[in-house]
């Protein structure tokens, strides 16, 4: 599941999308996606953190707040299990940036969600 949400994030201006627990390549910006699976709510979770450097706040913000969206929006997944699912952006409060990443980079970060995908 990750792989295919990874992909679509790449057709966007970001290029440099990564699963969490690769390394991105060393240019900025760079995009990281969790995938967390929460059976309790019965749902998944994507967290995608967008990096950049700290002069370019603005076209990070926007791709974080508009872009991803607009990429992720009728995106629909398949599991072998319950079949297709739409992602859907949360509508959890977007938080501010973050500014002491260890690359020097500012990140904003976003979450999406499928429910029922395990």
């Amino acid at each position: 599941m990750i792989d295919a949400v990874v992909a679509r994030i790449k057709t966007g201006t970001v290029k440099n999308v990564v699963a969490f627990g690769q390394a991105p390549a060393a240019s900025t910006p760079y995009d990281v996606v969790k995938e967390e699976p929460q059976p309790d709510f019965g749902r998944t979770v994507f967290r995608i953190i967008c990096h950049d450097i700290p002069a370019r706040y603005m076209p990070l913000r926007k791709h974080a707040r508009t872009e991803l969206v607009d990429l992720l929006r009728n995106v629909t997944l398949t599991s072998q299990y319950t079949g297709a699912r739409n992602i859907v952006w949360s509508d959890e409060r977007f938080d501010g940036v973050t500014v002491n990443n260890d690359d020097k980079t500012i990140s904003f970060e976003r979450i999406f969600y499928v429910n029922d995908l395990f």
